[in-house]
C-alpha cells in the first residue's frame, strides 16, 4: 500500500527547510558559533496511515548530541500535545535519531507503542527551550517544531510493516535445545525459542505453540547424561548404557525401552506462552503453570517434553512460520515426598454452593473455616426462589428432595402475587432446622411490598429462614390459608344445596399442614349425617393421608357433624331442620352447632347438633411455645333435611353447610427485625351455609376451622403498627337456613376455635403490640410471648458444611501421589467451650474425594470419586488440642451423606485410583453442633491442615 503523506505540510516543510535562518551567534553562548541544527526531515510526517510499528526517523542537519535526545527534548505523544506519551527507545546514529515504538506483545494491543487509527503529535524541542536538541557544539535547534500523523485501522490487513518481506520466520535457537537430555526440573524452567523476526502475538497461544509430554522414562533407570544429571532414559536399549550419543531421531519418541509412551494421546503441560519482542529480536517463551507441591512452576521429571511449533503462527506481514518440533527430556529425580497445606486465608477457595459453615474473609472467621448455627439458614434458597430448600432427600424415603444452593444470595421481593409451595406429597422426613416435618426456604431478606400478596399452598407446614430483617408493608399480605385466589385451594366450607340441585357440598382445603373441613352428604345417599372435619398437624388424631375424617372425639379438635333429620313416613307430613356442624378446636375450644327448637304448626325432627372440637398440644410444645408446627383442624359438615308438605306426598331435600378448613402452620425466623405493618393470616375458615326451599325445610351451616399457628423469632426486634393484622383466629360457623316458621331461630354451624401465635424478641418485648390487631391478643388463651430461645432448633442438626473447590496436587496427568494417613498434628483446628458437644464426642468430620488430570491439566470429571470419611475429631476438653480418631465416627453422632461410598482413610482413596494417583482433591469439613448452642457461639474450626503424599514426579 502506497503511504499519502499530507501534501501540503510536505510543502511547508520543504519551504522550512530552505528559508531556516541563520543561527550566528545570536542565539546566546549556549548557541555556539556557525548556523546552528537544522531538521532535514521526519519520516512519517503527515502520513495518514502510518504502521503500527513504523520507525520515526529524524534527519538533521549534523550530528546531534545523544545527551540531548529522549523523551522530554522528542515527545511523541498519543493525541494532543499533552495527550499520553508512546513507550519506545530512541537510537542515535550521527545526524540521525530513530525512535522505535514498543511492539505488541499482546493480542489485544495494549502494550502496544503505537495503537490502531490513533492521531500522534511529534514535538522538537528547540531554542530557547531548557530540554532542546543539541548538537554536539551544543546549538539547540533553531525552535520548537510539532509534526502529525495518524496510524492504519486495525481491519487493515497491512495494519503492520512486515520486517523481513515475503519470507515466513523460523526457529533460530531454542533452549533448552533439541536432543538436551536430562535438562535439570527447577523451579523457573522455561522454554525459550528465539525466531527470525518479529510475530503478530494474536498467532501465538496454547493452539498453535504445542507443548506435551510424549513419553516418561523408567523411573528405575539411572543413566548418567552428558550434563551429569541421571536420566530414565538411554539410547543403546538396554537401559543401562550411556546416553551421551542419544538424540530423537523421530521428534515424538525418544525409542528407547522401559518407557511409558504416551504417543497416542500426549499429556499436555499447561504452560503462559507469550511474546517477547522489539526492533531487535523476538522470542517465544512458555513458562510452566504448574510443579511441585506448594513450590515453584517447573517441567515435569523423568519426562520426553515435545514442543511443536505450527504453521499457525505469522509474522507481520502474515507469512506462516516454518513448522517446527523440538524435543528434550527431563531429569529423573529420586522419588519424594511433599505437602499441600490447605489454607483459608484466601489460598484454597471453598464452594459458595456447597458451603454453609463461615469461611475466611467472613468477619466471623478470619483465617479459618468455621461453623455457627446458621439458625436464620444461609441465605441462598437455590435458582428458584419459590420452591423450598429443604428437607434433604436421603436414602430413606423422603418425598421432598433439597433444591441445592447455587452460591447467590437470595432477597425475596416479589412485584407480583405469587404462592410458596410446600408440596402436594406429606413430607417424610425432619427437616434440619427444628426437626419437624416442615419445608423451609433460605432467604437473605424477606420483604412483601403494599399491594402484594404471598400464598403458602401445600399439605406440609413451612419455615422461613432469614438471615436479615423481613418486611411485609402495611397493605402487604401473607397468607397461610386458602382464600380461593391465585391457584390456591378453597378453604371455606361449600354451601348445601337444595331440592332439584341437592347433592353433597365439599369441605374447605387446608394448607401448610391444616386439616380439611368436613364433607356434607347428599341425601340420597341416605348417610346418617354430614362428615366430621379433618385433624389438623399436631392434633393426636392428625392423619397426614387424609383418607379418612378425624374421629371428633373429645381433645382431637375436630368439629362433630351435625345430624340430619328426615321424614320418615309419607302420611306425616313435617318440615325438618338439621343440627349445625361443631367448629373445631385447636389452643381453644370450638363451638358446637345449633340446634334449636324451630316452633310448632308442624311436626319437627331435630338432630344432635355437632360437638365442637376441644383443645389440642402437641407433644413437646411445652408452655404454648410451640417447639414443634401446629396447623388447625377441620370443622364438621351440618347434616341433611329431609320434608314432605301437607299438600303433596313429594319429598324436599337439602344438603347442609361443609366445615371450614383450619388455618396453616407458618414460622418466620430471622436473624434481623421482623417488621409486620401489613397482614400476615393463618386464620380458620367459615363454615358453608344451609340451603332451604319454599319455607318448607331448612339445613344447617357447617362448623369453622380452627386457628392455625404462627411463630415469629428473632434474637432482634419485632414491630408492628397500627395497620398490622397477625391472626389465627377460629373461623365463623356457617349460617343456617331460615325453617318454615319465620320467628325461629336458624341453625348455625359452631365457630372454630383460636390458634396460636408465638412471638419471640431479644428482650420479649414487641413494638406496638397494643396497637396492632392479634388474634389471639397478648394474655389470652394460645398467645406466648418471650425471650429468644435458640433451644427450638436443631444445632448440630444443621451441620454447617465447608466444601473446598478441586485443589491441584500434581503436575500434569501422570503425577499420581500417594497420600499419607493424617496425624493430629497435621491439624490445626479447635472446638471451643460453647460448641462442644460432650468430652469424647463428635465435633469434626472430614471427608476427601479425588479426580485424576486430563492431558490438558484438567480434572477428569468422569473419573471423581465419592468422598471417603477420612477421620473425625472429638473434643478433649482442652479447645485447641481436640483428639483425632483416624476412622468414621460412630453411626449416633454422624450420618454420611448419600455421596459418601463408605471407604474409610487414604489408603480407600489410594485404591480408587488403582496406582494412577488423584492429581485432583476436594476436601468436606462437616461440624456437629449441640443443640445448646446459641446462634452467635463460636463453633468448632479449622485453621489449616497439612496434606502429605509421596510421587514419583
Amino acid at each position: 500500500m502506497v503511504r499519502s503523506p499530507n501534501r501540503f505540510l510536505g510543502l511547508f516543510l520543504a519551504i522550512f527547510a530552505f528559508a531556516l535562518p541563520s543561527c550566528g551567534g545570536g542565539g546566546g553562548g549556549s548557541e555556539g558559533a556557525g548556523q546552528g541544527l537544522v531538521l532535514l526531515s521526519l519520516s512519517a510526517a503527515g502520513v495518514d496511515n502510518a504502521f503500527l510499528n513504523e520507525r520515526l526517523e529524524f534527519r538533521f542537519s549534523e550530528a546531534v548530541d545523544p545527551a540531548t535526545i529522549g523523551g522530554a527534548s522528542i515527545q511523541v505523544r498519543e493525541g494532543p500535545s499533552f495527550g499520553a506519551s508512546v513507550p519506545g527507545v530512541f537510537i542515535t546514529q550521527g545526524a540521525t535519531v530513530i525512535f522505535e515504538p514498543q511492539l505488541a506483545s499482546l493480542c489485544d494491543q495494549s502494550d502496544s507503542g503505537f495503537k490502531p487509527s490513533t492521531r500522534y503529535r511529534v514535538q522538537l524541542m528547540g531554542f530557547p527551550e531548557e530540554f532542546a536538541v543539541r548538537n554536539s557544539s551544543g546549538q539547540a535547534l533553531s525552535s520548537t517544531q510539532t509534526y502529525e500523523f495518524f496510524t492504519r485501522a486495525d481491519t487493515d490487513p497491512d495494519k503492520y510493516a512486515d520486517q523481513i518481506p515475503g519470507v515466513g520466520p523460523n526457529v533460530v535457537a531454542a533452549s533448552p535445545a533439541h536432543g538436551d537430555q536430562a535438562v535439570p526440573v527447577v523451579g523457573g524452567n522455561r522454554i525459550e525459542l528465539t525466531i527470525s523476526e518479529n510475530l503478530n502475538p494474536c498467532t501465538v497461544n496454547a493452539d498453535t505453540v504445542l507443548i506435551h509430554v510424549y513419553e516418561l522414562g523408567d523411573p528405575a533407570v539411572n543413566a548418567v547424561a552428558p550434563n551429569g544429571k541421571t536420566s530414565g532414559f538411554s539410547s543403546d536399549g538396554t537401559n543401562g548404557g550411556s546416553t551421551a550419543d542419544q538424540a530423537p531421531a523421530d521428534p515424538t519418541t525418544w525409542g528407547s525401552v522401559g518407557t511409558t509412551s504416551y504417543a497416542s494421546d500426549p499429556l499436555r503441560i499447561l504452560c503462559d506462552i507469550h511474546v517477547e519482542q522489539d526492533f531487535n529480536g523476538t522470542r517465544i517463551v512458555a513458562i510452566p503453570l504448574l510443579g511441585a507441591a506448594n513450590g515453584a512452576p517447573r517441567f515435569p521429571e523423568n519426562a520426553m517434553v515435545v514442543v511443536q511449533l505450527t504453521f499457525g503462527i505469522e509474522d507481520f506481514g502474515n507469512q506462516a512460520m516454518t513448522p517446527t518440533t523440538i524435543s528434550f527430556t527431563t531429569e529423573n529425580l529420586a522419588p519424594s515426598n511433599s505437602a499441600y497445606t490447605i489454607e483459608n486465608e484466601g489460598e484454597t477457595e471453598y464452594d459458595t454452593a456447597a458451603t454453609t459453615a463461615a469461611v475466611n474473609p467472613d468477619p466471623r472467621a478470619p483465617s479459618r473455616v468455621q461453623a455457627y448455627m446458621l439458625f436464620a439458614g444461609d441465605g441462598d434458597n437455590g435458582i428458584d426462589q419459590l420452591s423450598p430448600s429443604l428437607p434433604e432427600t436421603p436414602a430413606s424415603g423422603c418425598t421432598l428432595p433439597r433444591q441445592p444452593n447455587d452460591g447467590t444470595a437470595d432477597d425475596f421481593q416479589p412485584v407480583a402475587d405469587v404462592t410458596l409451595d410446600t408440596g402436594a406429597t406429606f413430607n417424610t422426613c425432619p427437616n434440619g432446622t427444628d426437626g419437624s416435618e416442615a419445608v423451609v426456604w433460605e432467604f437473605n431478606t424477606f420483604r412483601i411490598g403494599a399491594g402484594i400478596t404471598v400464598r403458602v399452598v401445600g399439605v406440609n407446614p413451612a419455615i422461613l429462614l432469614v438471615q436479615g430483617d423481613v418486611l411485609i408493608e402495611s397493605g402487604g399480605r401473607l397468607l397461610v390459608r386458602g382464600d380461593g385466589a391465585g391457584g390456591s385451594p378453597r378453604s371455606a366450607g361449600a354451601s348445601g344445596t337444595s331440592y332439584t340441585s341437592a347433592k353433597a357440598s365439599a369441605g374447605g382445603i387446608g394448607v401448610a399442614g391444616a386439616g380439611n373441613g368436613g364433607t356434607a352428604i347428599d341425601p340420597g345417599q341416605n348417610a346418617k349425617y354430614g362428615n366430621d372435619g379433618f385433624a389438623g398437624l399436631g392434633s393426636p388424631d392428625y392423619d397426614p393421608t387424609m383418607t379418612d375424617n378425624g374421629i371428633g372425639e373429645a381433645g382431637e379438635g375436630t368439629g362433630l357433624a351435625g345430624q340430619p333429620t328426615g321424614a320418615t313416613s309419607s302420611s306425616s307430613p313435617w318440615d325438618g331442620s338439621s343440627a349445625g356442624g361443631g367448629g373445631a378446636g385447636h389452643a381453644t375450644v370450638g363451638q358446637d352447632g345449633q340446634a334449636n327448637d324451630n316452633g310448632n304448626n308442624f311436626k319437627l325432627q331435630l338432630a344432635p347438633r355437632g360437638d365442637g372440637g376441644t383443645t389440642y398440644e402437641r407433644a413437646g410444645n411445652s408452655n404454648d411455645k410451640l417447639q414443634m408446627p401446629e396447623a388447625g383442624s377441620g370443622g364438621g359438615a351440618a347434616g341433611f333435611t329431609n320434608s314432605r308438605p301437607f299438600s303433596t306426598s313429594s319429598s324436599y331435600e337439602a344438603s347442609g353447610g361443609a366445615g371450614g378448613a383450619g388455618g396453616g402452620f407458618l414460622d418466620i425466623t430471622s436473624s434481623g427485625d421482623i417488621n409486620i405493618l401489613g397482614t400476615l393470616d393463618a386464620a380458620g375458615s367459615p363454615g358453608g351455609a344451609g340451603a332451604g326451599w319454599n319455607n318448607y325445610y331448612a339445613s344447617a351451616g357447617g362448623g369453622g376451622g380452627s386457628g392455625g399457628g404462627l411463630r415469629l423469632l428473632t434474637p432482634n426486634k419485632i414491630l408492628l403498627a397500627p395497620t398490622t393484622v397477625v391472626t389465627a383466629a377460629g373461623g365463623k360457623g356457617g349460617t343456617g337456613a331460615n325453617p318454615n316458621i319465620g320467628a325461629s331461630a336458624r341453625n348455625d354451624g359452631g365457630d372454630g376455635g383460636n390458634g396460636r401465635i408465638v412471638m419471640e424478641t431479644g428482650d420479649s418485648i414487641v413494638t406496638n403490640l397494643a396497637a396492632a390487631n392479634v388474634t389471639p391478643a397478648d394474655g389470652s388463651v394460645g398467645f406466648f410471648r418471650g425471650t429468644f430461645d435458640a433451644a427450638r432448633f436443631q444445632g448440630g442438626g444443621l451441620q454447617p458444611k465447608a466444601v473446598t473447590l478441586p485443589i491441584t496436587i500434581g503436575n500434569y496427568a501422570g503425577f499420581n501421589p500417594t497420600f499419607v494417613e493424617p496425624v493430629a498434628a497435621d491439624f490445626i483446628c479447635g472446638v471451643p467451650v460453647a460448641a462442644s458437644p460432650g468430652i469424647g464426642q463428635t465435633a469434626i468430620v472430614v471427608e476427601v474425594r479425588g479426580s485424576q488430570m486430563l492431558p490438558d491439566g484438567t480434572l477428569d470429571a468422569g473419573s471423581t470419586t465419592d468422598y471417603v470419611t477420612l477421620g473425625y475429631f472429638t473434643d478433649s476438653g482442652i479447645e485447641n488440642d481436640p483428639n483425632w480418631n483416624f476412622a468414621k465416627p460412630p453411626a449416633a453422632a454422624w450420618v454420611p451423606p448419600a455421596d459418601n461410598g463408605g471407604g474409610d482413610g487414604f489408603a480407600a482413596l489410594n485404591a480408587l485410583a488403582g496406582g494412577d494417583g488423584f492429581e485432583f482433591l476436594e476436601v468436606r469439613f462437616t461440624f456437629l453442633l449441640p443443640a445448646t448452642v446459641g446462634p452467635f457461639d463460636p463453633g468448632a474450626f479449622i485453621d489449616d491442615w497439612t496434606i502429605r503424599f509421596s510421587h514419583d514426579n
